[in-house]
């Protein structure tokens, strides 16, 4: 992620030199939040140089994988469920890469630097002993942990706010910043016995074979009484476990991933009724309604726009 604290800049230059179409959608909060989503398949790896003064982030990743290094310090590893909290008292420098063949999705929420400061003492001085990874030279704090679920509940609300532009939006996003904040202090203060319970080691297994199914195979048709089956996890378990690693329910996931295989062949040029067909979606009005929710146009624009380019 990029560590610019200034939150009128929402397009890390660094980025921008490296492909002007990168999509990263940002939004001004407030004069204290900035929010930037990185939606993307990645057709090919990247890796990219970051850099900026000093700052204040949290990011919380959807789906992806990769690994974020700052300059001195050792590389972090972040994957789907993963959340980073960074900070710096100057300026930072570093570099972010990916591997291709992935979506990334990932809710990055940015504060004006002395924000925490100006509402009383950071509950964070003492977050980096806590930490489950981290990468961290002396002036700077990148730390790596599991998200909650309620992390994982907010940064996919900010991906999936319907509101338009404007007041009402922006009151919603400034929410959703408080939220998080509100949340870290809560993971940070509260002693290790109330900490987030984990699935058990076999169970989180089964829950990554779940995932790993709907991932391949979108277009199936997976009920929960089915997916339970197929990875031998009862299907309470499944959904408690599934939403609090991946932040929701194996229904939303799987909508999802047909949702970024849809767009990726309509890009492609495929006809709006082969695409639904062939991504799971069995009534050609439910598809349509479904993808202008999840992306803010309808499946044939996309499509319009591939063959115009083509």
């Amino acid at each position: 992620m990029s560590f610019q604290s200034s939150p009128e800049r929402f397009l890390d230059p660094q980025i921008a030199k490296l492909d002007p179409a990168f999509p990263v959608r940002g939004e001004r909060a407030s004069d204290d939040l900035g929010i930037y989503v990185m939606d993307v398949f990645l057709d090919h790896a990247m890796r990219f140089r970051t850099e900026g003064p000093a700052a204040f982030s949290v990011s919380i990743f959807l789906s992806g994988d990769g690994m974020l290094m700052l300059d001195g310090g050792q590389p972090l590893r972040v994957r789907a469920g993963s959340a980073v909290l960074f900070a710096s008292s100057g300026h930072a420098s570093g570099e972010n890469a990916f591997s291709a063949g992935q979506n990334l999705l990932c809710v990055d929420f940015r504060y004006a630097a002395d924000f925490l400061d100006r509402l009383g003492e950071s509950p964070f001085a003492s977050a980096q002993r806590r930490s489950a990874e981290a990468s961290v030279p002396s002036d700077a704090i990148l730390l790596g942990f599991r998200a909650s679920p309620n992390l994982l509940r907010i940064a996919a609300d900010v991906v999936r706010c319907p509101l338009s532009p404007g007041l009402a939006r922006r009151l919603a996003m400034l929410a959703r910043g408080i939220d998080v904040l509100s949340e870290l202090t809560l993971l940070v203060e509260a002693p290790m016995a109330t900490r987030l319970a984990l699935p058990a080691p076999s169970d989180r297994r089964r829950i990554g074979e779940a995932r790993t199914i709907l991932d391949e195979d979108y277009a199936g048709v997976w009920t929960i009484s089915r997916l339970s089956q197929a990875v031998g996890l009862n299907q309470r378990k499944l959904k408690r476990g599934f939403h609090d690693l991946v932040g929701m329910p194996p229904h939303a996931y799987l909508k999802e991933q047909r949702l970024q295989a849809a767009y990726r062949m309509l890009e492609t040029g495929w006809s709006v009724t082969e695409t639904a067909s062939r991504t799971g979606f069995s009534n050609l009005s439910h598809f349509a309604k479904a993808f202008r929710h999840r992306f803010g146009t309808v499946p044939s624009t996309v499509r319009a726009g591939s063959t115009s380019a083509s």
